[in-house]
Formats: structure tokens, sequence, C-alpha cells
């Protein structure tokens, strides 16, 4: 896959289990890392999509992403565990443009 580092936003295609796909447009968290190898397609309550680019680690979900959406939305947090998930972005601090 090929992305545009410029590009804010992109289409992204939705499918889920049950019902019909949907396209949404999909924020592109800037800047990037340079050398950027791997693209993280976050989905969040909404239907809103962030897109990550990183190096190839620090490949996880982001807790930080998903208690922003549920604040956005007025939902209340009901479970505080983050187990397996990211506090925030990685930051490649020497290799961002």
């Amino acid at each position: 896959m090929a992305m545009d580092s410029a590009k804010h936003t992109l289409p992204v295609v939705i499918t889920p289990a049950l019902g019909e796909p949907y396209e949404v447009q999909a924020q592109v968290e800037q800047p990037w890392p340079k050398g950027a190898t791997t693209a993280i397609v976050h989905v969040l309550p909404g239907k809103k999509i962030t897109i990550e680019t990183t190096l190839g680690y620090g490949i996880a979900a982001r807790q930080d992403l998903l208690d922003a959406q549920l604040r956005a939305l007025g939902i209340a947090k009901e479970v505080d565990d983050g187990v397996g998930m990211l506090p925030g972005r990685y930051q490649y601090t020497e290799y961002m443009k």
C-alpha cells in the first residue's frame, strides 16, 4: 500500500461482521516518522477512524485515542483496563520530519 505523507485524510472502507460495508474519511496523524513502514488503522466508537504511521514497532491499540473519542461522544468510561494498550503515540523524536 502506498500513502502520501501530505494527506491529512484518506478514505477507508469498513466491512462489519453484520451489515453493509461503508466508507469513512480517516484522519491521518501528522507528522509521519521518516522511513515509516507500517500503517495502523485504529477503529474507534462512533465510526471514527485514525491512521497512525510507525517504523514498525510500538504497534498496539491506543488508550489516548479511545479515551478522547469516548469523551467526544459523551460516553462514560466504565472499565479502566489499558492492559495491552499504548498510552499514546510512540514519539520517534529523532525521526520526525
